[in-house]
């Protein structure tokens, strides 16, 4: 994308890259970063998080895959999005309800 220029816009479906590659995306202010269920199993991309600015991250359920604690091990199911967003709640300690809004605009924004 970088090498073509592209200027449009793109998710980066189930980000589960470094800092350094999070810096790449930012580059582009029509690029944003999905996180998906896998975000609730260890707090490996809790500084990616932390980092991704509020109005570039999205939230994925990639349903029917990759279901988030408490349901892990079971069929993912887009309602399960809400435990997504709990935890990205959590690591940029902001209420729930905020998150919601954010994810709800950006989504409009990008779509």
């Amino acid at each position: 994308m970088q090498e073509n220029n592209y200027q449009g816009k793109a998710v980066f479906h189930f980000f589960s890259g470094s800092l350094e590659d999070l810096q790449s995306i930012l580059e582009n202010p029509n690029f944003y970063v999905g996180f998906s269920g896998v975000i609730t199993y260890s707090n490996k991309l809790d500084e990616v998080i932390k980092r991704v600015p509020l109005d570039r991250f999205l939230i994925e359920t990639d349903a029917p895959y990759v279901a988030p604690v408490p349901y892990r091990g079971t069929r993912n199911e887009p309602r399960y999005v809400k435990e997504v967003a709990k935890k990205i709640a959590i690591i940029k300690n902001l209420p729930l309800e905020e998150i919601e809004k954010i994810t709800f605009e950006n989504t409009k924004r990008l779509f």
